[in-house]
């Protein structure tokens, strides 16, 4: 219920039900009532400051968002995604080496009030509807895995054409780096000759269409392998149109 409230924009009761659910026993619900009433974790007034993008490419709009999380909320996600890592899927794969890392997903089912703070201020950062945004993933990069160069909009084809019809572009992309302490992991933008390695909730976002709406194969990208340590990334899709809830 918190969830489906917070999806309509009403916080008021998304926190009256994560609370209410704690005060019944339910211990999810009960470390985030926690978390957010820790001023060390969340500031409030931080959470509501403005928020701008640094653009890196204006043209191909490729920009950074320093301290756009809480280290907490960080930990939070890498928390829940733990113990549900499953090899990423890739979507049309021809080489099973093409992406090697894991992702653990999160249906509006498997959502939580800090999980849809997330997506509200992403929706909020990239002026997109949070009703447009696809499932919360939660990517995992051990030592020597990786995604290979790849685009991120939906390839205009008849095995594509019923889906595009129905959610329209994936149009947009933010990626969250949620840990440090990582070697190598950098996210490369080969045509833009430029590649980010972020800290501990930072955001990188990017379109993955033109302003007049076209696939834009400048935001072409890689997740560089790992070297050592870990690398834990929440990735999110935006689409043209409103997503199924379920």
């Amino acid at each position: 219920m918190a969830t489906l409230a917070s999806m309509l924009g009403d916080w008021d009761q998304a926190v009256m039900f994560t609370k209410s659910a704690a005060a019944g026993g339910d211990e999810r619900a009960q470390a985030q009532v926690a978390l957010l009433a820790d001023k060390a974790q969340f500031d409030p007034a931080q959470w509501d400051a403005p928020v701008e993008i640094a653009w890196q490419d204006v043209g191909a709009r490729v920009g950074v968002i320093r301290n756009f999380i809480p280290h907490a909320f960080c930990d939070w996600m890498i928390g829940r995604a733990g113990p549900k890592l499953q090899a990423a899927k890739l979507k049309g794969a021809a080489h099973a080496d093409y992406r090697t890392n894991s992702g653990a997903g999160f249906s509006l089912l498997e959502s939580d009030l800090i999980l849809q703070m997330v997506n509200a201020r992403v929706a909020d950062v990239m002026n997109t509807p949070i009703q447009n945004q696809e499932p919360t993933n939660v990517l995992h990069y051990a030592p020597g895995e990786e995604f290979k160069p790849h685009v991120d909009f939906i390839t205009a084809s008849d095995a594509n054409r019923l889906e595009l019809a129905a959610t329209g572009q994936r149009v947009a992309t933010a990626l969250i780096y949620l840990n440090d302490g990582f070697g190598g992991g950098e996210t490369d933008f080969p045509t833009l000759n430029w590649r980010f390695k972020g800290q501990k909730g930072d955001a990188l976002v990017f379109w993955n269409v033109s302003e007049a709406g076209e696939p834009d194969r400048r935001t072409l990208h890689a997740g560089l392998p790992v070297t050592s340590g870990e690398k834990w990334l929440y990735s999110k899709w935006m689409r043209a149109n409103p997503y199924p809830l379920i």
